[in-house]
């Protein structure tokens, strides 16, 4: 599943909250180290068979990055229906083998977070993994490094809507700490968080 990423323009202002707080679009350059520890989030299945209950808590676990040649031996099978997986360079792998975290059924699209320097970052969307069942194999993440330039290039030919001013030249960057109380934040943001609506729209 190659590219598997889309990207909304929200017709509404996200409204931050202590509860709700934006994380930074990673430019193409922005790094984390491997075996740093990040977090998934989705209101997806909890098992195979098992959804979510009322009142649907939104869920959270607490992933590795895995190097990607680790990731791909995971993946040297092919799945009973003979499909073959591929681990390419638009995608990252995290997963933590000792207590079975993983994304699941629903969970598309949710955010993959990671910490670099007490900043918060967006570094992919949960794209798939093998079924949600213990042992779990590590979960495919779509790598938003990789897409970051294309995420731009659309911002920029995307007229903003009535509710949105553009953002000055001189505003935070995309690898800089996010500002405890500017506004621009969200206009930073804002369509970057609307990459994670795609579960809600069942975009594979």
């Amino acid at each position: 599943m190659a590219s598997d990423v889309a990207l909304l323009q929200l017709q509404q202002p996200v409204v931050f909250t202590p509860d709700v707080l934006p994380a930074c679009l990673p430019g193409p350059d922005t790094m984390m180290p491997m075996h740093t520890y990040c977090w998934v989030t989705g209101w997806g299945m909890l098992t195979e068979t098992d959804f979510l209950p009322r009142p649907s808590q939104l869920q959270e676990g607490q992933v590795s990055l895995l190097d990607t040649r680790i990731c791909k031996v995971f993946f040297q099978v092919p799945n009973p229906s003979g499909q073959k997986y591929s681990i390419n360079e638009d995608v990252l792998c995290a997963g933590t083998m000792s207590d079975n975290k993983s994304i699941c059924r629903g969970d598309s699209g949710g955010p993959l977070s990671c910490q670099l320097n007490d900043t918060w970052f967006l570094m992919g969307l949960s794209s798939w993994s093998l079924p949600c069942r213990r042992p779990v194999s590590p979960s495919v993440f779509t790598r938003l490094t990789h897409f970051s330039s294309w995420i731009r290039e659309k911002q920029r030919d995307t007229p903003p809507p009535p509710w949105q001013k553009p953002v000055s030249s001189n505003g935070p960057s995309s690898t800089g700490a996010i500002p405890g109380s500017r506004v621009h934040r969200a206009r930073l943001l804002s369509q970057a968080l609307s990459l994670l609506l795609l579960s809600l729209l069942g975009v594979p």
